[in-house]
């Protein structure tokens, strides 16, 4: 009797065991002899791959190990999200700053006039208009100047060699851009030429060609109105502005502080605030009004250029550009 007692204990608890193992309950000695977690819970644990099913269908991971898993698979969605939601942020301000500007040159647009505007720092760049962009080929007007200092300055020794007092050259610079002066120009351009105004532009193009400005070209003096005409873009002049500034350019230190004192402040400047230092050369025709400048505000410098053509308004341009500074600068320094 105790004996068949015993071997119905004996049955009773080998089949225990083996719904215990079937079922993954509770606690085993492992194959290394140590007491552990099933290996399928650890494999679980330590991986943050997607729950596997079962052939019925079901997860097969259980407990922590598929809480874990799908902790960190929750967290990567989060973080491609947040990323997401970077991205169109930034590209929402890009794209705020751009319709704000569309919409200050919306009356100089309407009757058919164009803007382009670039602006650049060491870490933004700014772009818009409603014609090409930064690098719309625009009439330049006494923009051109610019271009014009860098070639005298790479030839300076030439130039001035048909001085006719010592120091001629850099007077005729420093009118040229402070005041824009169309004989200063036109001058320069003749002498660095050897005395033929055409291959003095000539030079002009060759030193734009050499230093990249792609969109910038002299085609004739100034004021000299023979259906020719000087073409440049805000990108070539935030380019050489930038040359200047970093001292890539021949007369580079000279060149801005001639940009320090320009007479005319009532475009880019005027709507610059106080804190922020101004150095700007303008360009001006009878449907022209352009800025170019370079702005030492607190935060850093930048460059910028705003070009309008076509304008049946002139004072309204002038004004346009004025606000549209203003806001391209809460852009840049922010």
């Amino acid at each position: 009797m105790k004996i068949t007692n015993m071997k119905k204990l004996a049955a009773v608890c080998a089949v225990c065991a083996v719904f215990a193992m079937l079922t993954g309950c509770g606690k085993y000695i492992g194959r290394n002899g140590m007491r552990g977690e099933s290996t399928v819970q650890t494999s679980n644990i330590q991986t943050d791959s997607a729950p596997t099913e079962s052939v019925n269908g079901t997860e097969s991971a259980a407990g922590s190990g598929v809480s874990e898993a799908e902790s960190k698979a929750e967290n990567k969605k989060k973080n491609k999200k947040s990323k997401a939601d970077d991205s169109s942020a930034d590209k929402a301000a890009v794209g705020d700053i751009t319709a704000s500007l569309d919409d200050t040159f919306a009356d100089l647009t309407s009757a058919g006039g164009t803007y382009s505007l670039c602006a650049v720092s060491d870490t933004k760049r700014l772009a818009a208009g409603n014609s090409g962009g930064e690098n719309a080929k625009m009439i330049s007007a006494n923009l051109i100047k610019l271009y014009v200092a860098g070639a005298v300055y790479e030839k300076a020794d030439s130039v001035r060699a048909a001085e006719s007092y010592s120091g001629e050259t850099d007077e005729l610079l420093s009118d040229m851009i402070s005041q824009s002066s169309n004989d200063a120009c036109n001058t320069l351009v003749t002498r660095l030429g050897g005395g033929d105004a055409d291959k003095g532009m000539a030079a002009v193009n060759s030193f734009c060609e050499a230093h990249g400005y792609a969109d910038t070209e002299m085609n004739r003096l100034m004021l000299d109105f023979n259906g020719k005409e000087n073409y440049t873009s805000p990108a070539d002049c935030c380019a050489i502005m930038s040359d200047y500034y970093s001292g890539k350019l021949a007369g580079a230190e000279s060149v801005i502080n001639y940009m320090r004192a320009q007479a005319t402040r009532t475009k880019i400047p005027a709507g610059i605030p106080e804190e922020a230092e101004v150095a700007n050369k303008t360009g001006e025709l009878s449907s022209v009004e352009n800025d170019s400048a370079i702005i030492f505000a607190p935060q850093g410098t930048f460059f910028l250029c705003i070009m309008t053509n076509g304008d049946a308004d002139t004072a309204a341009a002038r004004t346009d550009i004025t606000q549209a500074a203003g806001l391209v600068y809460t852009e840049m320094t922010n």
